[in-house]
């Protein structure tokens, strides 16, 4: 699939004007240097405390990067190597509006300028070589419904079962997605569903 190297324009029509919008592409965007550096343990801290108020986790820091921020361990060019590869790339909505909170936090602590965060998800959003999944489709809903019984945050339930029906694999490294690969359950569900997926 590969990167989009160029700038795309959005037109739009405001009040009887044609605008038109600019969106970087995200290898543009993974050419400037991270504006905030956080340890792996800062951004568990965060997806720990945004988990316990909102019910939802954060298993994109691959994807950070794009916004400006650096998670310490993660290679700064993991993106642009997983991009690069032929495999499909897929990330929910759901993770983009995730990483549109974790921006946020830091444009409210004015460590981050707000048209970092702007620039990072509009790239990835208009990104043709990711495809994004709903999560409002019956079969994606169906399958979240039946996995809540084995997680607690439905935000993962939605985000595998997006995965478990669209995807060869999902890439995360939220420890309560891992553990439900022993479950009796989960497994039958995976070889009903999508034998070959794999977490």
């Amino acid at each position: 699939m590969g990167l989009k190297a160029h700038t795309k324009a959005i037109h739009k029509i405001e009040d009887g004007k044609l605008i038109v919008e600019l969106v970087p592409s995200i290898e543009e965007l993974l050419k400037e240097p991270p504006i905030i550096e956080i340890s792996l343990e800062e951004f568990h801290k965060f997806r720990k405390e945004l988990s316990q108020k909102a019910e939802t986790s954060f298993r994109h820091n691959i994807f950070t990067t794009i916004i400006g921020i650096a998670v310490k361990n993660i290679p700064s060019d993991a993106l642009t190597k997983l991009l690069q590869r032929r495999d499909q790339v897929f990330v929910s909505n759901i993770t983009i509006f995730e990483m549109t909170a974790k921006g946020a936090k830091y444009v409210a602590l004015r460590a981050l300028p707000p048209e970092r965060v702007t620039k990072g998800v509009r790239a990835l959003t208009y990104n043709e070589s990711i495809k994004k999944l709903e999560m409002h489709e019956s079969t994606i809903l169906h399958v979240a419904f039946k996995i809540r019984s084995l997680l607690s945050d439905f935000i993962d339930c939605l985000i595998l079962s997006s995965a478990i029906n669209q995807c060869d694999a999902l890439v995360t490294e939220d420890e309560d997605i891992h553990q439900i690969n022993k479950n009796r359950s989960y497994q039958e569900l995976i070889a009903t569903k999508n034998p070959k997926f794999k977490i």
